[in-house]
C-alpha cells in the first residue's frame, strides 16, 4: 500500500502549484503549471500524483487530496481546509458524481 503524503509535502505541493487558465466549454479544463516542467491540462474528476481535480469554476479550481482541500484560484494563492470533515464529505460527494 502507499502511504498518504504529509500535510507539509501535500502543502508543499499546492504551494508549488499555479492555475494559469480556465478552459471554459462543454469539458471545462484547468491549465496548471509547477506539477511539470511543462502545463498541466486537467479536467473536473482527473487525478495527478496524489491530487483529485474535484472542481472547475469560473476563476478557480478545487483539489482534493488525502491530506486535504486545497482551493487553487487564478492568481495562485492556495487555500487549504486541512481535513475538516465537512469539506471532505462535500468533496466526496462531488467526486462520487462525476
Amino acid at each position: 500500500h502507499s502511504e498518504r503524503p504529509s500535510l507539509s509535502a501535500e502543502a508543499a505541493l499546492i504551494a508549488r502549484l499555479k492555475l494559469t487558465a480556465i478552459l471554459v466549454g462543454a469539458r471545462p479544463a484547468a491549465v496548471i503549471e509547477g506539477y511539470y516542467t511543462h502545463p498541466l491540462i486537467a479536467h473536473q474528476g482527473e487525478a495527478f500524483g496524489t491530487l483529485h481535480v474535484a472542481a472547475i469554476r469560473s476563476a478557480e479550481i478545487v483539489l482534493s487530496g488525502p491530506r486535504g482541500i486545497w482551493t487553487l484560484p487564478l492568481d495562485g494563492n492556495a487555500v487549504g481546509t486541512a481535513a475538516v470533515s465537512g469539506a471532505l464529505k462535500e468533496a466526496d460527494a462531488v467526486a462520487t458524481h462525476l
